[in-house]
């Protein structure tokens, strides 16, 4: 079973606008400067790696990661084997800390921080959010202040219409 779908009265038509050649010429520009910047900053590394394989293959052997440094006379038995663990110790030890709090620091704290931002500000300066205190301030600041955008529509199309004026936004 299949059914047509009109759109509503109200939505964006979905044509081609006049800038948008320009904005296709803009993406394929960027992509090839992304691109050849990827480029540039690879074909060094590659090179370096290469460089590194080929003069380390002929030191790498058992013995160079488990014989004793030739310049250490203090402590037998050894080699490379322990500097390697403990460079995976350290690498290791520093993602269980960076990873974490790289995620937290990604979209969903930058998606829920005015969010929770406005909780705070309603839970501990409820007596300052008055007409005569910050609210005509923090009106100007967060226009939608106080209006449940999920339940009137009118408002959400006023707020989205005055927001892609401020930003230039075409076709919203």
């Amino acid at each position: 079973m299949s059914a047509v779908m009109t759109p509503p009265p109200d939505a964006p038509s979905l044509a081609a606008s006049p800038r948008s050649r320009r904005r296709k010429v803009s993406n394929v520009l960027a992509s090839m400067l992304i691109t050849l910047t990827f480029v540039i900053a690879v074909v060094p590394l590659v090179f370096l790696v290469i460089y590194v394989v080929q003069k380390g293959s002929k030191v790498m052997s058992w013995s160079f990661l488990t014989d004793d440094l030739p310049f250490v006379d203090r402590l037998p038995g050894g080699g490379m084997g322990p500097a390697v663990v403990g460079t995976l110790l350290i690498t290791g030890a520093a993602s269980l800390m960076a990873i974490p709090l790289g995620v937290l620091g990604a979209s969903p704290g930058a998606s829920t921080a005015a969010f929770i931002a406005t909780e705070v500000l309603q839970a501990c300066f409820a007596d300052k959010l008055t007409e005569g205190g910050w609210l005509p301030a923090l009106r100007r600041v967060i226009p939608t202040w106080g209006i449940d955008l999920k339940a009137d529509a009118d408002a959400t199309r006023k707020t989205r219409a005055e927001t892609a004026q401020v930003l230039k936004l075409e076709n919203v």
